[in-house]
């Protein structure tokens, strides 16, 4: 009994020294409902959808994180296939200002897929994900194994020159376990699925927030999630 009383503390001090991931910004409805009208808006505007003299809509009075720089990502899908996807880590762009630049990037230059069109936007779904603070990793693969919950932490692998980021509801939507996120996001990278390893590799957890809408609808978020 003693033995295993040991062993267990062992471990609880061991995952104690697993860094703190903090939350990603908390986002109100009408939070939400204001970046789904950018994201929209930005996409109608640039494909000439938009009603003349339509403009940015203007941001709700107790929606602080708008104005906040933080990372975020804009996932744009069709027919359940993903048609892009680019984002930001984070810096000095407040989110007003990247969010619609991100959302003409996601549908236009993507180099993995063929640049969206004006037929393409008939069934596009629009996720949009809010990132909290990036935290390095220790090097310490079984600390990592032990303690990074795939379906809930996002993952950034670092090996310069490459890179590889996977967000946390990639995780979720395949059903992978730990070692199968981190071999990925090691994929991701072009790298050997042992890249996360390796002493030279950098790994960075995070949490995040995220919402999906459609272009045709109003720019309120039809469902959320929180990692």
């Amino acid at each position: 009994m003693m033995a295993e009383r040991s062993l267990f503390s062992g471990r609880m001090e061991s995952l104690s020294s697993f860094p703190t991931i903090p939350d990603p910004p908390q986002l109100t409805e009408a939070d939400r409902g204001w970046f789904g009208k950018l994201a929209v808006g930005a996409l109608r505007r640039h494909f000439d959808l938009g009603e003349p003299g339509m403009t940015q809509p203007s941001p709700p009075h107790d929606g602080a994180v708008n104005f906040c720089p933080c990372g975020v990502f804009i996932s744009l899908s069709s027919g359940g296939k993903l048609r892009g996807c680019l984002g930001s880590l984070g810096g000095s762009e407040p989110l007003r200002d990247s969010m619609p630049r991100l959302a003409v990037e996601a549908a236009t230059r993507d180099l993995r897929f063929p640049p969206l069109g004006c037929k393409d936007l008939v069934a596009l779904e629009i996720e949009i994900t809010l990132l909290g603070g990036l935290v390095r990793l220790p090097q310490d693969p079984e600390l990592i194994l032990r303690a990074l919950e795939p379906q809930v932490h996002g993952i950034r692998l670092l090996s310069p020159p490459r890179s590889g980021l996977l967000l946390p509801q990639v995780a979720r939507r395949h059903g992978w376990g730990t070692l199968d996120l981190l071999q990925q996001v090691s994929r991701k990278a072009r790298l050997g699925p042992e890249a996360w390893r390796l002493p030279s590799t950098e790994l960075h957890a995070f949490r995040a927030a995220s919402f999906g809408l459609s272009l045709s609808s109003s720019g309120r978020g039809e469902e959320g999630s929180t990692a």
